[in-house]
C-alpha cells in the first residue's frame, strides 16, 4: 500500500538537503573517496581550466641538456614520484637546502590558457607542476590538444602520455595526442619547464563524440542572431487578431530579409494551439493561441520557433485577404509537453527557439533510464562556448512507467561558479540506501559560468527546454529555486519566462526591477529571508513581495526573525515546502 504523502516527503527531506548542500556525499559514484581539488568534466569547451598548482622548482640554466635537467629530473620522489604523485591543496615538497614548494589553487585565462606569472610573477629558469582530475562517465579514449612555453610532460593515471622536449612560445593546439580515461575519476599531472621570457601551457580534452558531431555539423548562425528573429502577423498590427476570423491569420518573420541573409529562403509551416495546448484549425474564440513555426532552412538546420497571440472579440482591422487554414497535423510528444504549459499572461511571448542540424544524430535521443546522480552538459552548439554544466538526478522508479516527473531546478550562489562540478560541492541526492526510494523530484543543479556575473536567463531556459525534452520531466511542474545570487536569478527567470515556471521559492534573493514583477503575478510564489541579513538586504525581498501582492500575485512570505544570510538549511528541512511545491501546476 502506498504510504501519504506526509510520511513519502518526511523521509525524502534528506534528498533535498543533499540538493542544497546541507549532508555531506561523494562528488561521483565513481570516486572512491571525496576529491580534494579541481575536478574537470568533459564537455564542448574542451579547456581544463582549474588546477592545482605545485612549485616553482629550479631549472637552472647551467644544466640545460644535461641528466639533471629539469626536464629530467623528478621533483616529486618524496610523492612517490611523477607517475604516482596525487596533489591535494595541502601538498608541500621539499627541495635543496632549504626551498619548500607547496599547492596552490589557480585558474587558467579566460582563452584557456594558463599563465605561471599569474601565481609566480615573472621569473626565468625554474619548472611547476599542474594537477587536477577528469571526470570520465565511461571507459573511452579521447583527444587533447596541447601547447606550452617551455618543454613539458603529461601523465594520466600515472602513464606518460606526451611530452613536448622543444623551446617554444605557447598557443592553443601546437600538439595532439591520444589517451585513454576510465570510468570515474581519472588524475593528470603536467609538468612545464621554463627557459627563459613567457611561462604557460594550455590543454583541450574532448571526447570522440564529440569530435564526430564537430565534424559533422553544417555551417551554422549565431544563436544571438536567430533568436532576435521574431515573428508576426502578416498585414496586422502587433500581436492581436480578431476572434470573428474564419481562420488564422498568417505568420511570417517579422524582418524577412534579415531572416533570408541569416538562414536562406525556405517556407514556414504552421500548427495552432489553444490554452491547452491542443491543436486547431481555426479559432475558437478569445483567448491566446500559440503558433508553432517550423522550416527546414537550405543548409539543414531545422528551425522550430513558437510564439503566443491574442485573439479578441474586437477586431483590431479589417479581416486580411489570403489567409489559409493550416493542415492539421497530430502534435508530437517532443513538442507537446513545451506548449502545454499555462501562467503567462497576455501578449507574453512563449519563446521556445530550438536550432539543430536535421542530420538523425543530432536530433534528440530517448535517453536511456538510469536513476542516481551524473553530470550532464547543455551545449548551445551553435555558438561555441554556450555551455553550462549541471548535476542531474533521476529518482528511483524513473523509467519504469510512462510517468512524467515534477522537477525542481536549483540555483547556487556566487562561490560556486564557473566550469567545475566539484565546486558545487554536495549537488545531489544521497545514495539511493540513505533514502526513501519515492522520491518525487528528478533534480536539476546547473553551474553558472563564471563569466556571467549573474545567472543569465536565457541559459535557463534553454536548460530547462532541453531536460524536458531528453527526460521524462512534466513541464507543467517545472519548480525553481535558488539561495543568494541564485535566488536572484530565480526571481530573473521567472519575470523573464514566467511561462516556464510552475513554482518560485527565492531564498534571500534581491530583484531590484519592480516593473516587471507583474509578469509572474500568476506564478505561485513563496520567498525566504531573513530580516537581519547583512548580504543581501531584507529589504529587497519585502518590496519585490509587496509589489506582488499589489498587483495581485499569488505569493507566501516567510520573515526569519534575527536570521542573517545562512538560512538555506532551515529552509530546505521543511517538508511542508515540498508538499506546496508538489501542489502547483497540478491542476
Amino acid at each position: 500500500m502506498a504510504r501519504p504523502l506526509r510520511v513519502r516527503l518526511l523521509s525524502s527531506v534528506t534528498t533535498l538537503l543533499m540538493v542544497f548542500g546541507l549532508v555531506a556525499v561523494p562528488v561521483s559514484d565513481a570516486a572512491a573517496q571525496p576529491v580534494d581539488g579541481p575536478v574537470h568534466t568533459l564537455s564542448s569547451d574542451g579547456f581544463v581550466r582549474d588546477w592545482l598548482i605545485l612549485g616553482a622548482f629550479p631549472n637552472p640554466r647551467s644544466k640545460l641538456e644535461t641528466l639533471d635537467w629539469g626536464y629530467h629530473k623528478d621533483c616529486l620522489e618524496s610523492l612517490g614520484g611523477e607517475r604516482r604523485a596525487r596533489l591535494t591543496p595541502e601538498t608541500e615538497v621539499s627541495f635543496g637546502q632549504q626551498g619548500i614548494a607547496k599547492t596552490r589553487r589557480a585558474q587558467s585565462a579566460t582563452s584557456g590558457v594558463f599563465h605561471f606569472d599569474t601565481v609566480y610573477g615573472r621569473t626565468d629558469y625554474e619548472l611547476a607542476y599542474a594537477f587536477c582530475h577528469i571526470h570520465s562517465d565511461k571507459e573511452q579514449s579521447v583527444t587533447a590538444y596541447f601547447g606550452s612555453n617551455d618543454q613539458a610532460k603529461v601523465w594520466v593515471n600515472g602513464q606518460l602520455v606526451h611530452e613536448a622536449k622543444v623551446a617554444r612560445s605557447c598557443t592553443a593546439r601546437q600538439d595532439t595526442f591520444t589517451f585513454s580515461l576510465k570510468k570515474g575519476l581519472n588524475p593528470i599531472l603536467i609538468k612545464v619547464c621554463e627557459n627563459w621570457g613567457d611561462w604557460a601551457f594550455v590543454i583541450e580534452v574532448f571526447t570522440g563524440e564529440y569530435l564526430a558531431l564537430e565534424r559533422q555539423r553544417p555551417l551554422a548562425r549565431a544563436l544571438g542572431d536567430i533568436r532576435r528573429l521574431d515573428l508576426c502577423l502578416a498585414g496586422l498590427p502587433g500581436d492581436v487578431f480578431a476572434a470573428d476570423r474564419a481562420s488564422f491569420p498568417q505568420v511570417q518573420w517579422e524582418n524577412p530579409y534579415e531572416a533570408e541573409k541569416l538562414l536562406g529562403r525556405f517556407p514556414l509551416r504552421v500548427r495552432w494551439f489553444d490554452t491547452h495546448g491542443k491543436q486547431v484549425e481555426r479559432p475558437q474564440g478569445a483567448g491566446h493561441y500559440t503558433a508553432l513555426v517550423e522550416g527546414l532552412s537550405p543548409d539543414g538546420i531545422t528551425i522550430r520557433r513558437a510564439k503566443r497571440f491574442q485573439c479578441e472579440n474586437v477586431s483590431p482591422s479589417p479581416p486580411q485577404r489570403g489567409d489559409e487554414t493550416p493542415t492539421p497535423v497530430a502534435v508530437s510528444e517532443e513538442i507537446a509537453p513545451i506548449l502545454n504549459m499555462t501562467g503567462a499572461g497576455t501578449g507574453d511571448v512563449l519563446g521556445l527557439s530550438y536550432v539543430a542540424p536535421i542530420e538523425e544524430q543530432e536530433r534528440a535521443a530517448v535517453v536511456e533510464p538510469s536513476t542516481g546522480t551524473s553530470a550532464q552538459l547543455l551545449d548551445r552548439s551553435v555558438r561555441k562556448g554556450q555551455t553550462c554544466l549541471y548535476w542531474l538526478h533521476l529518482p528511483e522508479g524513473y523509467g519504469q512507467t510512462e510517468r512524467k516527473w515534477p522537477m525542481i531546478l536549483f540555483l547556487h550562489g556566487s562561490f560556486a561558479q564557473g566550469r567545475d562540478l566539484s565546486r558545487i560541492g554536495r549537488p545531489v541526492p544521497p545514495p539511493v540506501e540513505e533514502i526513501r526510494k519515492d522520491f518525487p523530484f528528478v533534480v536539476v543543479t546547473p553551474q553558472c559560468p563564471d563569466e556571467y556575473d549573474a545567472w543569465p536567463s536565457d541559459l535557463l531556459a534553454d536548460l530547462i527546454d532541453d531536460v524536458v525534452r531528453r527526460y521524462a520531466v512534466d513541464a507543467r511542474r517545472v519548480y525553481v529555486t535558488g539561495v543568494s545570487l541564485g535566488g536572484r536569478g530565480s526571481w530573473s527567470l521567472a519575470c523573464d519566462y514566467p511561462e516556464r515556471v510552475a513554482a518560485l521559492v527565492p531564498v534571500c534573493g534581491g530583484y531590484d526591477h519592480p516593473e516587471r514583477i507583474h509578469r509572474i503575478k500568476n506564478v505561485p510564489v513563496w520567498a525566504f529571508h531573513g530580516d537581519q541579513d547583512g548580504v543581501v538586504p531584507f529589504a529587497r525581498t519585502r518590496k519585490m513581495v509587496e509589489d506582488l501582492k499589489a498587483c495581485g500575485g499569488n505569493i507566501r512570505f516567510t520573515a526569519y526573525a534575527g536570521a542573517g544570510h545562512n538560512i538555506s538549511g532551515r529552509v530546505y528541512r521543511s517538508k511542508e515546502l515540498y508538499e506546496w511545491l508538489l501542489q502547483q501546476g497540478n491542476e
